[in-house]
């Protein structure tokens, strides 16, 4: 499958790439060691929670196929063949691990500096010359806020759950088409974050606020995930965008019963990533053009790839 080709094809390269290179280049870079077994360790840890998540998700699906009332919705019948296409599907999500694990190193090789001060000057140059994310502060309050840091953290879930969903209720080759849009958006997502990186605004622009946002249990959660697994300079483009973004047009091309939980859930999750000063508005165009791209160009790729033109890659689902 092309998604496959997609995944496996970035993480040869950048491990092939990081092996001729990385040794080279290790002597002038700060805590080089540190760098590389924090990689590794992240990627150990997070390929072991993939792999459970795999596996719990093939448990429920395996009882729910015994339930009548949902018997017939569940494509996949034989636990062994639920568990091998959720790991087909998800697969390439472990594989990118490798990619996404890899960015601070290829930051640190570069060299090249921060590019915030410049997002920050277009995002004030898009506004007339008021900085969006500081404006952003009149809208603060606290409900609100626990709100924003919930749908943010509810990205993670969506962004798997998703696949999972698409696998389990839908033919093969619908959610290879969702899967191969997310593998091409999160492969050019990161090769974003070494061409342009940059901290964002909660770190660039923190003696800025007035009001702080970090107060309460989920913002705390949320904060030590992006602190222990996340990439340090990962602003632009705005993942986080961009995967909402697909998962929304995803769900009003396949999974339409969904489409409108899955609208307020999205729209929310973008207006998180401003409201909690991760990423700057041009971070969040930036994410939403990608997405553009990946989702128009997915079905059309894999058509050429399987030499099936008539096959009904894009099929609305209603």
């Amino acid at each position: 499958m092309l998604h496959e080709v997609v995944a496996y094809g970035a993480a040869a390269l950048n491990l092939l790439a990081l092996a001729i290179l990385f040794p080279r280049a290790a002597g002038a870079i700060p805590d080089a060691p540190r760098l590389l077994q924090r990689a590794l360790t992240n990627l150990g840890n997070l390929a072991a929670v993939q792999l459970l998540t795999c596996l719990g998700v093939a448990l429920v699906l395996s009882l729910l196929v015994r339930w009548a009332p949902v018997r017939d919705r569940i494509i996949l019948k034989s636990p062994a063949e639920i568990f091998s296409t959720l790991l087909r599907a998800a697969g390439p999500l472990l594989i990118l691990l490798t990619v996404h694990q890899s960015v601070p190193l290829w930051q640190h090789m570069t060299g090249w500096p921060d590019a915030d001060p410049a997002l920050i000057r277009i995002d004030e140059a898009l506004f007339f010359g008021i900085n969006p994310i500081i404006w952003m502060e009149r809208l603060v309050h606290p409900w609100l806020t626990q709100y924003m840091w919930a749908v943010y953290l509810a990205w993670f879930v969506a962004f798997q759950g998703t696949i999972y969903l698409l696998a389990a209720l839908r033919p093969r080759h619908q959610w290879q088409d969702m899967v191969c849009g997310t593998m091409m958006t999160l492969v050019l997502g990161y090769i974003g974050y070494v061409l342009v990186p940059a901290v964002g605004p909660i770190h660039a622009m923190k003696g800025q606020f007035t009001l702080d946002l970090m107060g309460g249990p989920v913002g705390a959660v949320t904060v030590g995930i992006v602190d222990k697994f996340g990439v340090w300079r990962d602003a632009f483009p705005s993942l986080h965008v961009a995967v909402s973004m697909l998962l929304l047009l995803y769900a009003w091309r396949y999974l339409r019963r969904f489409a409108v939980p899955y609208t307020v859930l999205c729209v929310s999750i973008i207006a998180s990533t401003m409201y909690l000063r991760w990423h700057y508005v041009i971070d969040v165009i930036a994410g939403i053009a990608l997405t553009t791209l990946c989702f128009w160009a997915s079905p059309h790729l894999i058509r050429r790839w399987e030499g099936a033109a008539d096959e009904p890659v894009a099929e609305t689902v209603a």
